[in-house]
């Protein structure tokens, strides 16, 4: 109980009552005999009960009517055997039903003792039981044993084969009632591991696992498929539960361990061809989780024709894998194609196009199609929360928090978001969830303003990526700080970051992630005042496969050097032609502002201080705030050509 407390985020309290002292038993005594004990009687009492309320109301219900300590010869010499002595002299059905009551646990539910118990009334029997103190009624209508120590000796009295035999008809009757409901599979399980039914127990362990890694119990869950293991000599089933493994320290970012599963499962006796497709996709699933595109693309050529059930896998994987590469547009086309083929499918099929779906709804985000990824992200997440699906929940809601931000008039929503992604993602146990979360909280807030807390916040994603982020997932990270540092004219830093950033993307194939941080370095170091560096660095970007939606990005950059190398004529075409290219707000004022700075003309001033300022009602920003403010003193006092 209490590990389940802490799965669930609460702290587990145990209160100890100490034993009575001979003052108590006693006044035990007095009430319960209705009389004041002898010394003789008090001293054997306290002696045997050694002041614990439950031995004391135990023996004070067999002492008679002696006025000293009863006869040692025919008195129970312990407390096991007085339990027993107890139980016997219940009237027949009343001990029959705590016979049976005993195997389903000390709590139990009476309509299960009603279809394994007596042909009396059991209402009756029930009633009769709390009258004899043998259980009580709790407030959720259920039953409970005094007394753990009586449960188990009812239980003990039992043979082996009858005690089976009961085991055997509860797992029956628990999975005809509770057929539909996962939380009870783990109480199914465990009486049909009483009963001997290995293979059985097992199948519902396995659901047992699933529900707790819905619920992020992340102990539980291990436990039942260690347990899977133990009894199970089916080989597919042992690799569910290696999968449901992999599955759960993957969604806690223990790497290693994610990995160990998988080479256990590879060690297996007797695997099949499909047996090993299965653990080829969990590789596959290790590789992108991990950000290594090329490794993941090697590993599944070739698996939806040996194994035609893994296709919907198979096409959600490539999905992800041309995310990763930077073909952001096939990527959310094929995704959306993933989630039309499944939506309508078996359970695992909808779950796979859920999760299509919302990686399309990213490379909407990335392409600017944010109504579109709106509305996508709301069935996503109605989907998670209709299933209990935690890791979805979360990620829906960090992608709604980024679609927010960039949405016109829904900063607040954005913000609310944010801190709500947050707050899920550590409910998950998640430490990649939880720095993404908190990276793109502190972008968000660095909007407003460059504060302690921004850089906390960023920090310490940063931190938690080093230690359990895949390679993605750290260089955005190393970004995000970099990009803070660079606003605050802290430009060493920033570039040492940025590089970092650059180096993990190159290594692992992250283009579209390299561009961008590609872009990034160019500015810091012609903010460095290192324009050869950043020539360099230009024509690195330039010599690359770059999409067409980052012409603006280029035009910017090169514009930029060109000004910074005092060659302003080429520089105006350069920007003039960029213009004439570019629709969104923000970037014409980018590119205006670089005009701007090298004509001095009031007209451009004009125009770009209409361009920010409507940029600013869009996404304000403080550090297009001091850009604006800087521009408003030249329209002032002017340093421009009228």
């Amino acid at each position: 109980m209490s590990e389940t407390i802490t799965e669930l985020g609460l702290t587990p309290e145990e209160i100890r009552l100490p034993p009575l002292s001979r003052g108590g038993c006693r006044s035990f005594l007095e009430w319960s005999l209705s009389r004041e004990p002898s010394g003789k009687l008090l001293d054997w009492f306290h002696r045997r009960t050694e002041g614990i309320p439950f031995f004391m109301e135990q023996y004070a219900g067999v002492l008679l009517s002696s006025a000293g300590p009863p006869d040692e010869n025919s008195f129970p010499g312990n407390i096991h055997a007085l339990l027993v002595a107890r139980l016997d002299r219940l009237e027949p059905e009343l001990r029959k039903a705590a016979l049976s009551a005993s195997i389903l646990g000390r709590a139990f539910d009476p309509r299960i003792l009603q279809r394994i118990g007596s042909d009396e009334d059991m209402e009756a029997l029930l009633e009769k039981g709390i009258v004899e103190r043998v259980w009580e009624r709790t407030p959720d209508g259920q039953f409970s044993f005094i007394h753990i120590l009586l449960r188990e000796a009812a239980y003990n009295l039992q043979l082996h084969s009858e005690r089976r035999r009961l085991h055997t008809r509860v797992a029956e009757e628990m999975a005809a009632i509770w057929a539909c409901q996962p939380e009870k599979a783990q109480s199914i399980a465990f009486h049909m591991e009483q009963a001997d039914c290995s293979e059985k127990a097992s199948l519902w362990y396995i659901e047992a696992g699933r529900y707790a890694f819905s619920r992020r119990m992340i102990t539980s869950c291990l436990n039942q498929m260690k347990k899977v293991l133990v009894l199970s000599c089916d080989v597919s089933r042992r690799l569910d539960a290696y999968r449901m493994i992999y599955d759960m320290h993957a969604s806690i970012c223990a790497w290693d361990e994610a990995e160990k599963a998988i080479e256990t499962a590879e060690g297996e006796d007797n695997l099949t061809t499909e047996d090993r497709t299965r653990i080829r996709m969990m590789k596959v699933n290790l590789a992108t989780n991990l950000g290594r595109p090329q490794e993941a693309q090697d590993l599944l050529e070739g698996l939806e024709e040996v194994n035609p059930e893994l296709r919907p896998q198979v096409l959600h994987h490539r999905g992800r894998i041309l995310m990763l590469q930077g073909s952001t547009e096939e990527a959310m086309e094929h995704l959306l194609a993933v989630h039309r083929e499944l939506l309508n499918g078996t359970p695992e099929e909808r779950l796979v196009a859920a999760k299509a779906l919302g990686n399309a709804s990213g490379c909407m985000i990335r392409l600017g199609l944010l109504e579109e990824a709106e509305k996508s992200l709301m069935h996503v997440s109605a989907y998670a929360v209709e299933t209990g699906d935690l890791i979805m929940e979360t990620l829906a809601a960090g992608n709604l928090a980024l679609v927010y931000k960039y949405l016109p008039g829904r900063k607040s929503d954005a913000k609310s978001m944010m801190r709500r992604h947050l707050e899920l993602a550590r409910r998950t146990g998640s430490r990649l969830l939880e720095l993404q979360a908190l990276g793109n909280l502190g972008t968000m807030l660095e909007n407003e303003a460059s504060s302690e807390e921004v850089f906390g916040l960023l920090e310490k994603a940063l931190k938690l990526a080093l230690k359990y982020g895949g390679s993605e997932a750290l260089s955005v990270s190393q970004a995000n700080l970099a990009r803070a540092l660079q606003r605050v004219g802290r430009f060493e830093r920033a570039l040492e970051l940025i590089d970092a950033s650059l180096q993990v993307c190159m290594g692992e194939g992250l283009v579209v992630n390299q561009l961008d941080y590609a872009f990034e370095r160019s500015h810091i170091l012609m903010d460095l005042g290192r324009l050869e560096e950043a020539e360099e660095q230009i024509v690195q970007i330039r010599e690359m496969s770059i999409p067409d939606d980052y012409t603006y990005n280029i035009t910017l950059c090169r514009g930029k050097l060109l000004r910074l190398q005092n060659r302003n004529v080429q520089s105006e075409e350069l920007l003039r032609e960029g213009l004439k290219e570019v629709t969104g707000v923000w970037e014409r004022f980018d590119l205006m502002r670089e005009l701007y700075l090298i004509n001095r003309d009031r007209t451009v001033l004009v125009e770009c201080l209409e361009l920010g300022e409507e940029a600013q009602r869009r996404t304000p920003c403080w550090y297009l705030r001091v850009k604006l403010d800087e521009l408003k003193k030249d329209l002032e006092n002017p340093p421009y050509h009228k």
